[in-house]
């Protein structure tokens, strides 16, 4: 099959194919035996449609972060941006709105799952309460060093289709996907809106550096603060609890035109408007 990829270790020299082999099986055992006390990190390829009525795909790595029984799923700015967060208590860098973030943590031994969306310098958590009934099927392929197994499932009102390996023994995997004997090597939707396939493993430091939870959601109030946000992108702006300075590319502040950033925000968000969870995509004017 096409889609399988070989998987970078980047502890191991290009000798000679034996003894590659020999290196990886040996760096697996002596990775998995500590992977509970070490931050071990799987970086993952995603491939998405932003906007399911167009053929422009968007390319992007996230890394899935595990730690005694915790993972977290975010991408590399996300990971400094908690890291610094963590540290001095300050936001260097920020996501804005409630479009498709797809920042995701766990607790492995609870079996929870959280979404986790910024707006600003305001944190959110939505509790994942969709159960995830996998169906494993016979199938069996290769990807890379690793044997991979088929499975199936439902969430966010898409069906998908996972390969996991049972050989590396973490019950987790891109996103909000875990609970299979093996990390998930790869999984994408049968319209394949999503693809979130394995690239690396790698070490990655001694702290998970997990953000706090934020206000806690139902989807529902998600929705209404995702609508409210559309309606009045810039409120926050005009009301003067927060500040906003245009500049060109000279560096030259310009006059601020919120009607047509408005304009721009709001057709921005109903052509990127493609969430994972189908059954709570939100219908915007």
């Amino acid at each position: 099959m096409n889609w399988i990829t070989d998987i970078v270790i980047k502890t191991i020299t290009n000798k000679n194919m034996m003894t590659i082999k020999k290196l990886l099986l040996l760096s697996f055992s002596i990775l998995f035996l500590s992977i509970s006390a070490q931050l071990r990190t799987f970086v993952y390829e995603i491939k998405y449609k932003s906007n399911p009525n167009k053929d422009s795909i968007i390319t992007l790595k996230m890394n899935l972060d595990v730690m005694d029984k915790q993972s977290v799923f975010r991408t590399d700015k996300q990971k400094e941006t908690d890291s610094i967060f963590s540290n001095t208590g300050r936001w260097t860098w920020f996501d804005t709105g409630f479009g498709n973030q797809l920042y995701i943590s766990k607790n492995l031994k609870t079996k929870e799952t959280f979404k986790n969306v910024q707006n600003a310098r305001e944190l959110y958590t939505i509790p994942i309460k969709e159960n995830l009934q996998w169906k494993i099927l016979p199938d069996k392929d290769k990807a890379g060093e690793f044997a991979v197994q088929k499975a199936t499932t439902n969430y966010g009102g898409r069906n998908w289709t996972a390969w996991f390996a049972a050989e590396i023994p973490i019950l987790d995997g891109p996103h909000v996907f875990s609970g299979l004997p093996g990390l998930i090597v790869k999984i994408e939707d049968e319209k394949k809106d999503y693809q979130f396939t394995l690239a690396e493993i790698k070490k990655s430091g001694k702290q998970l550096f997990q953000r706090g939870k934020g206000l806690v959601l139902t989807w529902a109030q998600f929705q209404k603060l995702a609508k409210d946000y559309y309606n009045d992108p810039f409120k926050e702006y005009k009301a003067g609890q927060s500040k906003l300075r245009v500049v060109d590319e000279h560096g030259n502040v310009l006059p601020i035109d919120y009607k047509d950033m408005t304009l721009s925000e709001q057709k921005q968000i109903r052509e990127t408007n493609n969430p994972v969870e189908l059954n709570y995509k939100i219908s915007y004017p």
